[in-house]
């Protein structure tokens, strides 16, 4: 949280592109391995869906951008799921996840 992963990017415009976009699939990623990880261990998240504001990454092919890319290409349509978790993460709304209430948690 401290890298600020989580929140929007327009808090970092010095970012280019790619980083920005980076950064979305790095925090997806993030998210998704502590989302998984508490629900294993019954345990609350370390995080409240309220302190994220970041969207979703884009959902595009890798060899699409790259680090001299100034505009980000149409994303893929939702129907087609690309390899990791922001290819998934518009698809299973990990956000929407998060607000479901949890009666396995431990006090």
């Amino acid at each position: 949280m401290a890298m600020g992963l989580h929140r929007t990017p327009d808090l970092f415009p010095v970012l280019f592109v790619y980083q920005s976009e980076m950064r979305a699939r790095l925090w997806a990623t993030v998210l998704e391995r502590t989302l998984l990880s508490s629900l294993d261990a019954a345990m609350p998240l370390p995080f409240s869906p309220q302190d994220i504001d970041r969207p979703a990454p884009s959902n595009l092919d890798d060899g699409k951008f790259d680090t001299e890319t100034e505009t980000l290409p149409t994303p893929q349509l939702r129907r087609r799921l690309l390899h990791g978790p922001w290819g998934l993460l518009p698809r299973l709304s990990l956000i929407r996840w998060m607000k479901l209430p949890r009666p396995i948690e431990r006090p």
